[in-house]
């Protein structure tokens, strides 16, 4: 995993910022899920937020992990720019 994460680091720095963020972001919702943080987040919103349903649960996790993944595009235009 680590190797495909510093792969993909890599390969986003030919992207212009947005598609950078686009592409970070697809891949943080489809492998996001099937990590253990996703268990941890769903027990910790379920507990802060009785109220909410199980689907609104699965949309503010989906949102956390394109916002995650947009962060880390980000950090690495704005590296990139600074190195230029």
């Amino acid at each position: 995993m680590g190797a495909l994460t510093i792969g993909i680091l890599r390969t986003a720095r030919y992207f212009d910022p947005i598609r950078a963020a686009n592409l970070f972001g697809w891949i943080a919702r489809s492998i996001g899920p099937m990590m253990r943080e996703q268990k941890i987040g769903r027990a910790n919103l379920t507990a802060a937020f009785p109220e909410k349903s199980p689907a609104e649960i699965e949309a503010i996790l989906a949102g956390v992990w394109d916002r995650a993944a947009n962060g880390i595009a980000s950090s690495l235009t704005k590296m990139k720019e600074a190195a230029n």
